[in-house]
């Protein structure tokens, strides 16, 4: 036998309450999972950009100018004559230093960001470089491509990473 008593509003308004907080969060959440997808991508891509482009490939160029400088001055460069070699050594060496963070990067994930802002830097004063210099043969032309869409990346996740 029912009397006819019901719980005051107070009871049944905190479930409501939560209800509605839990709906709001669910839809939120299903808005920013491209987000999120989108961030993921981003960071990965920044992370095998930072060992490929900012590591490897650094590392293999630091090691061709420094053992063998003048197949740079050369082969990209166009410039015969020995003058310039020691001035592409210590390029090599440069490059050595920087592919060496960006190997590390896989090892401890805090160099990420040093490697990212340094070899993006370098790719991107290098991309403008080839780009003013003018006279590009092929081998220029796609280094400055490939320079240029790796600062391109690279100054995409920085910018998250520091605005976020």
């Amino acid at each position: 036998m029912s009397i006819g008593l019901r719980p005051p509003s107070s009871v049944i308004a905190p479930r409501r309450a939560s209800r509605s907080l839990w709906s709001d969060a669910c839809r939120r959440l299903r808005r920013n999972r491209m987000a999120v997808v989108a961030v993921g991508f981003l960071v990965l891509l920044a992370f095998w950009i930072a060992f490929w482009a900012g590591g490897v490939r650094l590392l293999m160029a630091g090691l061709r100018q420094t053992l063998r400088p003048e197949l740079t001055t050369q082969q990209i460069f166009g410039i015969k004559g020995d003058e310039v070699l020691p001035v592409m050594r210590e390029v090599g060496f440069a490059n050595l230093a920087m592919g060496t963070l960006g190997v590390l990067s896989v090892l401890d994930r805090s160099l990420l960001v040093p490697a990212a802002l340094v070899s993006g830097l370098y790719y991107g004063f290098a991309g403008l470089g080839h780009l003013f210099q003018g006279g590009l043969n092929l081998k220029r032309r796609v280094a400055m491509l490939t320079d240029l869409w790796v600062f391109a990346v690279l100054a995409v996740y920085l910018a998250s990473t520091f605005t976020s």
